[in-house]
């Protein structure tokens, strides 16, 4: 008896001292890691803390999986990263769940899913690890894996001490994202941050910057309140009824219904796509050339875009449709024009008052962030010599703002797996499909029954040759279409 005591002794004994090594051995790596160091021996700090993530200790397996995930002293393997990584976060380390989080956003050892991302992100913060509340605030700045919301991406940043999250937070202040606007306690949080981003942002914006794109659209609708320089929220309700009484149901358009000129307009949106933010003004011509093409002429922004266009199943692809916009609000202190590359565009068409309008959701990407562009509508009338009233224009913003991103993907554009994501509002029989628009090869994502909420799926494109796709949910008998490119 006395032996199997010793021997039960002698073990916890060698437990408790491999922990204590383990701990010295991780707060000498943390250290170094974290140090600005010009030279790190990260070929040490690996082979010192292997044995340690090898007996289980959630905060060196999750240090393990970065460095395989890096490429730090051992060769890069994001398989084995993600491993170590993911045994951490279920042995309940909060940074781990974290970095698991965004290894599921990134796809990252794994398949693209921002559903799981979420969920992890929600268990760090549910352990108050600030940098997953800054994470999930963001999810639903831009409706990333769950429904955009900015009040809910508001309520995590205030949760976080991530200096990231209080930039954001000045930021939904400074615009009314979330808020109430209140320039005062954006500047609370803008100044004293220490990100960069702060510093660039307070220096971009002059505090005037906001009421300057808010007139633009005051121009262009001219029914603005002259006191708060906001679009008269009762004019553009006015027209959205008035729109929506007249809309019908979308009809399936050939290219003989497009033809001819239009002028119309072209609507920036926040995130949410809700607010405009720029309103601009965009003449498009369809015609048919000696070979029976399909051809535009795109006047937008001072330039002239002249091309050969497909147009099938109310889808209009077109190359070379690439313009630069100014920032409204750059968050960097290198200032630079943001450049869109319009990937397609859903067209339908709307009667209102006897008049013809086409209507287009547009997919765009900005190379410089390698993100979807924020949603853009087009809303176009036939051009003629008739002057279009202050009422007019507000009737084609309201018929654009009906227009809704229904279908998320990530990334854009995408290289071995696309991410699709949309949220039903009901349960409903769908359909998805991944179209190549050069040879028409379709690839079936899904046919099942799905419940209301939100809904995603990760296809593995690596085999799939570059170009253009059409991504296509079918939700019972609505179609929704989203054009997007392989790189």
């Amino acid at each position: 008896m006395k032996k199997k005591y010793t021997l039960l002794l002698l073990f916890l004994t060698l437990g408790v001292m491999a922990q204590t090594d383990c701990q010295i051995k991780l707060e000498s790596a943390k250290e170094i890691m974290e140090s600005d160091a010009l030279f790190k021996d990260y070929d040490k700090i690996f082979q010192e803390l292997l044995p340690c993530a090898e007996s289980g200790v959630p905060l060196a397996q999750n240090y393990i999986g970065l460095m395989y995930i890096e490429g730090l002293g051992v060769v890069k393997d994001e398989a084995k990263g993600f491993g170590y990584i993911e045994q951490a976060a279920i042995g309940d380390n909060p940074v781990a769940q974290n970095n698991l989080g965004n290894l599921y956003r990134q796809g990252q050892g794994c398949a693209i899913n921002m559903g799981k991302a979420v969920e992890w992100y929600q268990k760090a913060a549910d352990k108050k690890n600030s940098r997953a509340a800054y994470s999930l605030g963001y999810m639903y700045l831009k409706g990333f894996g769950v429904p955009q919301d900015y009040a809910q991406a508001v309520a995590w940043f205030e949760k976080s001490k991530f200096d990231m999250a209080k930039h954001w937070l000045g930021v939904c202040y400074y615009l009314g994202y979330g808020v109430q606007q209140n320039t005062e306690k954006a500047l609370e949080y803008l100044y004293g941050n220490k990100t960069l981003n702060s510093k660039a942002f307070l220096k971009n914006i002059k505090i005037d910057k906001r009421e300057q794109v808010l007139t633009q659209a005051d121009q262009a609708i001219e029914k603005a309140n002259e006191g708060d320089k906001k679009i008269a929220p009762e004019v553009i309700t006015a027209s959205r009824e008035l729109a929506t009484e007249s809309a019908g149901e979308t009809i399936s358009l050939k290219a003989k219904d497009i033809l001819g000129q239009w002028t119309g307009r072209f609507i920036e949106y926040d995130w949410s796509g809700t607010i405009p933010l720029r309103v601009l003004p965009i003449d498009i011509t369809f015609s048919k050339n000696e070979l029976g093409d399909l051809q535009t002429k795109i006047i937008f922004e001072g330039k002239t875009f002249e091309d050969v266009v497909l147009f099938e199943n109310n889808n209009l692809f077109l190359q070379g449709f690439n313009f630069n916009l100014d920032q409204l609000y750059s968050h960097s202190f290198k200032v630079y024009p943001l450049d869109y590359t319009v990937l397609g565009m859903d067209m339908t068409q709307r009667k209102y008052n006897n008049t013809r309008y086409l209507l287009a959701d547009v997919d765009s990407f900005i190379g410089v962030w390698k993100e979807p562009g924020t949603p853009i509508s087009l809303v176009l009338r036939p051009k003629n010599d008739k002057t279009v009233t202050a009422e007019e224009d507000a009737v084609l913003l309201a018929l654009a703002s009906q227009k809704a991103e229904f279908i998320k993907v990530y990334p854009v554009p995408f290289k071995e797996q696309l991410y699709i994501g949309f949220e039903l509002n009901d349960p409903a029989q769908v359909q998805i499909t991944l179209t190549s628009v050069a040879t028409a090869h379709t690839v079936r994502v899904a046919v099942t029954k799905l419940e209301a909420g939100m809904q995603s799926y990760t296809v593995d494109t690596a085999s799939l040759p570059e170009g253009y796709y059409v991504v296509r949910v079918q939700e019972n008998e609505k179609v929704h279409t989203r054009v997007v490119i392989k790189q």
